[in-house]
C-alpha cells in the first residue's frame, strides 16, 4: 500500500504550501480613491487642443495656466520636427487659434510642453489610474476640427512593470485614430490621469509587428515630478490639482513619511479638513500604522459622515489590527453609502476570507465583478473562494480570465496548478507550476510545488533533487523537509525519511491529515530512525 502512487501524500502538503505563500496577497488592501477638491467635469474636451505643427497634426492638453500664458502637454513626436519657421499653433475646442511661441521636448519621455500667450482653463490632474478602470480618451481626428470623447477602460497591464521606450506605461482600449497623439486620458472623476501616443504592437516570429487591439499612453504620475511649484497666479482649482498630483507622486515611489509630512504642514492652517484627514489617515494605512490612520479617520467622518472612502478606509485600518468584526461593518457602512465601487467588495470578501466565511466572500466578490466587470484583479479573487469552497471549475474559469491579462502573475499561475491538480490532470498541474517557478526561480514555494507534481508524475528521482537543492539553500523549509521525507519512505530509504519527519515535527510542521500520512506517521513518526539502519 505504501508504494502505491495513488497514495503519495503529496497534494495536501503542497496546498499548505501554496496557501501560506497566499496571506500576504489576501490580505494586500485595495487602497480606496480620495481627492482633496472635487472639479466638477461636464465636458473634458475643454481641456484638449488640436496640435498643428510640421507634420500631421496631434492633439495635446492644457496642464497648467495663468493670467498671460498657459502650458499645453502633447506627445514629443507630434512636434518633434516642429521649429518656429513652421508657425506652430493649436486650435480650441471653440475653434480659436493661438500660436506656439515654445516648444519643450522631454529628455526621457515622449512628451512636450508647448507654451502659448493665453489663459486657458487647465485639466484636473492625478496620477491615482486604478487598473481596469473606466477611462476616456479626447482627441482630435487628424481630418477633423471637432474633438471625440472616446470611452474605455485602462488595461491591467498598465500595471508599469514593464515600460515601454518613451515612457509608455498605461494599456488602454479606447479605439483612437490618426490625429488622437498628444490627447487626453481621463478617468471616471475627469482628471487628466495620461497622456495617449501609441497603438500597442506584438512582434511576431516573422519579426512583423502587429497591433494588438490596444494603444498605448504616458502616465501623468511619470511627468508629474517635473511640474514647477504653483505661482501667486494660479487659480485655488488648479493649486489644488498641482498639491494632490504631488502628493500622489509621493504615494506612488512610497515617500509616505515626506507626503504625510505635507498633508501636516498643510493641517495647521486647515485642522478641521475633512478630505486631509482622510488623505492622512490611508498614507498612516501605507506605512502599516492603523492606530494613528483611526484616529485621522474617525476625526474625518464626523466631518464627512456620508464618504464611503472614509468607512472603507477605516475598514482596512481595522483590519490592520486584527479588529476583523469591526472591518467588515465598516465596508458594509461603505457600500450602502456607495454600492458601486468594485474596491470596497474586494476589500470586504478579504476580511470573509479570514474569517472562514468563503461563501459569503463568493458573494462580495460576485457583487464586485457587476459593479465593474473589467477589473481582472477581482476574478483571481473570486477564484479564490471558489477554490475554497471546492469549485474547480468555476475557479480555472475565472483564472483564465485574469491569466489572459496577467500571464506573468507567478502566483496565479500556481493556483492555476493546484486546481488542475486536483481536477486530476497532472500533467497541466505540473505545467503550470513550472511556469510559476521559472517566473520567480528565487521561490522556494514555487518550487517545491514544481517538485512535488513532478513527483506525482512519477519522477521521484529529479524531485528528490529538486528538494535537496531547495533544502541546501533553506534548510528549515519545513515543507520542503516533509515532502522529502515521504518520497525517501517511498524508495525505501527509512532512515533518512523517519530522520527528516522526526526534525520537522520537532520543529513544528503540522502534518495534513490523510490517509497516507496516517500510515506514514504510525510506521515512522514513532520509530527511532536509528533503529531502522
Amino acid at each position: 500500500m505504501l508504494s502505491s502512487p495513488n497514495r503519495l501524500g503529496m497534494l495536501g502538503i503542497r496546498d499548505r504550501v501554496f496557501a501560506k505563500s497566499l496571506q500576504s496577497i489576501m490580505t494586500a488592501f485595495v487602497p480606496v480613491t480620495i481627492t482633496i477638491s472635487a472639479v466638477a467635469i461636464e465636458d473634458p474636451r475643454v481641456y484638449v487642443v488640436k496640435v498643428y505643427g510640421a507634420s500631421a497634426p496631434g492633439s495635446g492638453v492644457v496642464v497648467k495656466s495663468d493670467k498671460k500664458n498657459s502650458v499645453i502637454l502633447t506627445a514629443g513626436h507630434v512636434v518633434s520636427d516642429t521649429n518656429s519657421e513652421d508657425r506652430p499653433y493649436i486650435l480650441t475646442h471653440d475653434r480659436k487659434t493661438y500660436s506656439i511661441s515654445q516648444i519643450s521636448i522631454h529628455p526621457t519621455l515622449d512628451l512636450a510642453e508647448l507654451t502659448v500667450s493665453v489663459s486657458l482653463q487647465p485639466a484636473p490632474i492625478s496620477s491615482n489610474l486604478h487598473n481596469g478602470g473606466d477611462i476616456i480618451l479626447v482627441g482630435f481626428p487628424q481630418a477633423s476640427t471637432t474633438s471625440l470623447v472616446l470611452k474605455g477602460s485602462s488595461q491591467p497591464q498598465s500595471l508599469v512593470s514593464d515600460i515601454r521606450p518613451g515612457g509608455y506605461g498605461i494599456v488602454h482600449n479606447a479605439k483612437s485614430s490618426t490625429g488622437f497623439s498628444g490627447g487626453g486620458i481621463f478617468d471616471h472623476s475627469g482628471s487628466l490621469v495620461g497622456i495617449h501616443g501609441q497603438a500597442d504592437t506584438s512582434r511576431l516570429q516573422s519579426g512583423r509587428l502587429v497591433k494588438t487591439g490596444f494603444a498605448l499612453a504616458i502616465p501623468l504620475s511619470f511627468w508629474l515630478p517635473s511640474i514647477p511649484a504653483a505661482s501667486a497666479t494660479v487659480t485655488d482649482a488648479q493649486r489644488n490639482n498641482d498639491y494632490l498630483a504631488e502628493l500622489s507622486y509621493l504615494r506612488s515611489v512610497m515617500k509616505y513619511e515626506e507626503a504625510i509630512n505635507k498633508v501636516s504642514k498643510l493641517m495647521l492652517t486647515r485642522p478641521q479638513d475633512g478630505p486631509l484627514l482622510l488623505l492622512r489617515g490611508t498614507l498612516y494605512i501605507d506605512m502599516k500604522q492603523p492606530l494613528l490612520a483611526l484616529a485621522d479617520l474617525v476625526s474625518a467622518e464626523t466631518l464627512m459622515p456620508s464618504s464611503p472612502a472614509v468607512h472603507a478606509n477605516k475598514g482596512t485600518a481595522y483590519f490592520l489590527q486584527d479588529n476583523l468584526e469591526l472591518s467588515l461593518n465598516s465596508y458594509e457602512q461603505a457600500i450602502k453609502l456607495d454600492p458601486n465601487i468594485s474596491d470596497i467588495y474586494i476589500n470586504k470578501s478579504k476580511v470573509l476570507f479570514k474569517l472562514r466565511r468563503p461563501l459569503e466572500a463568493l458573494e462580495a466578490l460576485n457583487a464586485a465583478i457587476k459593479s465593474n466587470k473589467q477589473n481582472a484583479h477581482i476574478y483571481i479573487e473570486r477564484a479564490r473562494a471558489h477554490h475554497e469552497l471546492g469549485q474547480y471549475r468555476q475557479a480555472k474559469d475565472d483564472l483564465e480570465i485574469y491569466i489572459r491579462s496577467y500571464p506573468d502573475d507567478a502566483m496565479a499561475l500556481s493556483l492555476m496548478g493546484s486546481i488542475s491538480g486536483k481536477s486530476g490532470n497532472r500533467k497541466e498541474s505540473y505545467n503550470y507550476f513550472s511556469q510559476a517557478a521559472d517566473l520567480e526561480p528565487t521561490s522556494s514555494v514555487f518550487a517545491l510545488n514544481r517538485a512535488v507534481a513532478l513527483a506525482e508524475l512519477g519522477d521521484r528521482d529529479t524531485a528528490i533533487k529538486e528538494i535537496r537543492r531547495i533544502l541546501s539553500g533553506h534548510p528549515k523549509f519545513l515543507p520542503a523537509m516533509a515532502n522529502l521525507s515521504e518520497l525517501l519512505y517511498l524508495k525505501g530509504d527509512k532512515s533518512e525519511s523517519c530522520q527528516l519527519a522526526h526534525e520537522a515535527t520537532e520543529m513544528g510542521f503540522n502534518w495534513v491529515e490523510s490517509e497516507w500520512d496516517s500510515v506514514f506517521l504510525s510506521s515512522c513518526m514513532f520509530v527511532n530512525p536509528k533503529t531502522l539502519k
